[in-house]
């Protein structure tokens, strides 16, 4: 497969270059170019934030304070004057 070069301008130089039609001569694939897409977009992120895993909010389902303690202290915070 032949093809003509070309300068910086978009004139014709003159020549051709030669290329092996097995390398160069394909029907792309959409479906792989799109995946090529995404993975480069996705190296361009920054990528310093992270979602907490799940090991890391596992714990007691347990409340801190009883329910009837909580209510009192909610009335406490709504009932000073400030």
């Amino acid at each position: 497969m032949d093809i003509k070069v070309y300068n910086i301008q978009g004139k014709e130089v003159g020549r051709t270059v030669e290329l092996d039609e097995s390398v160069f001569n394909v029907q792309p694939n959409p479906h792989v170019v799109y995946l090529d897409v995404k993975r480069i977009l996705a190296d361009k992120r920054q990528g310093t934030h992270k979602a907490k895993e799940r090991s890391e909010i596992s714990g007691s389902t347990r409340s801190y304070t009883d329910k009837k303690e909580q209510v009192e202290q909610d009335a406490v915070i709504l009932t000073h004057p400030c």
